[in-house]
C-alpha cells in the first residue's frame, strides 16, 4: 500500500473548497528565501501565499514550471523542489483567499500566540526557531532544538535524532517546510505528544489539515499583498515573531 504525502492530501482539500471560485494566477516569484504566489479572483481581490525555500534541497533535476492551479495537485508533489515550493506557495495563497473573503478567518485566533499552548517540557523544535526557543528555555522549558541544514545547525541536532527525541517530547513544534521534504509524515507517525506546525509555509485552511496528526498551527495572514510582496523581492524570510507588520500572526487549533 502506498501512503499519500501529507501535502498532497492538503492540497486536494484546499482545491475541492475552490466551489466554482474564478481564481487564476496573478503574479508568483521564486525569491532568494522564499517563493510567492499571489491569486486573484474576478472582481480583482488578491491573497498571497508564500513558502521558504529549502536551499539544502534544491537540484537541477527537472524544469521549473509556472505554478498552475489546475496542476497544484500534481505539482506538490513534484520531483523539482522548486515546484513544489510553488506549488504550497499556490496552497497557501487559495488557503489565504478563502480565509480573507470566504468567512474562513473565523477558524483563526489572533489574540494568542504559540507560547500560549507550550506549558511544560520537554519541547521539541524541529528547524531553527530561535526566538521562540529563547522564550521557552526563559520560562525554564527544556527544548531539543533541530535543523537539516548543516550551515544553520550550530549548536542544534540534526535531523537524524528527531525519532529518538520526538517521542519523548510532550510538545513538538515542526516548522511548515517538512511538508516539502515529506518529512512531516514520518514525525507525526512517531509523536505522541501536542503537534503544532508553525510558519508562513503552512498558512494552510485549517480544515484542510483535520485527521492528519495535527493540532494546531501558528502561521500568518497576509494583510497587505504589495508589502509581502516587496519585502519577499529583497530577499528576505518572513517569520511570525519578527515580521509581524507584514499581516496577522495568529493560532488555529485544528479539531
Amino acid at each position: 500500500m502506498t501512503l499519500k504525502p501529507i501535502i498532497q492530501t492538503i492540497a486536494e482539500r484546499v482545491v475541492s473548497e475552490i466551489h466554482g471560485e474564478e481564481l487564476s494566477i496573478d503574479d508568483y516569484c521564486a525569491c532568494l528565501r522564499a517563493a510567492y504566489v499571489v491569486v486573484k479572483d474576478r472582481f480583482g481581490r488578491k491573497a498571497l501565499g508564500m513558502a521558504h525555500i529549502p536551499h539544502e534541497e534544491v537540484h537541477g533535476v527537472g524544469i521549473v514550471k509556472a505554478p498552475s492551479i489546475d496542476r497544484l495537485v500534481d505539482m506538490v508533489i513534484d520531483l523539482n523542489t522548486l515546484n513544489r515550493v510553488l506549488g504550497l506557495a499556490t496552497v497557501n495563497a487559495i488557503s489565504q483567499y478563502l480565509m480573507i473573503y470566504r468567512g474562513f478567518d473565523k477558524e483563526l485566533n489572533f489574540d494568542k500566540g504559540i507560547l500560549n499552548l507550550i506549558t511544560e517540557g520537554p519541547v521539541c523544535i524541529i528547524g531553527r526557531l530561535d526566538p521562540l526557543v529563547r522564550e521557552l528555555r526563559k520560562r525554564g522549558i527544556e527544548c531539543y532544538v533541530f535543523e537539516k541544514s548543516q550551515l544553520m545547525r550550530g549548536d542544534a541536532y540534526s535531523e537524524v535524532e528527531e525519532f529518538l527525541l520526538v517521542p519523548r517530547c510532550r510538545v513538538n513544534v515542526i516548522t511548515g517546510m517538512t511538508l516539502l521534504n515529506f518529512t512531516l509524515d514520518a514525525l507525526l507517525r512517531v509523536s505522541r505528544g501536542l503537534n503544532i506546525v508553525a510558519g508562513p509555509s503552512v498558512s494552510v485552511l485549517p480544515k484542510a489539515l483535520r485527521g492528519i496528526g495535527i493540532h494546531a498551527i501558528a502561521s500568518i495572514l497576509f494583510t497587505d499583498v504589495d508589502r509581502a510582496i516587496s519585502h519577499l523581492k529583497l530577499g528576505n524570510y518572513v517569520s511570525l515573531i519578527t515580521h509581524s507588520y507584514l499581516g496577522k500572526p495568529y493560532i488555529a487549533m485544528i479539531e
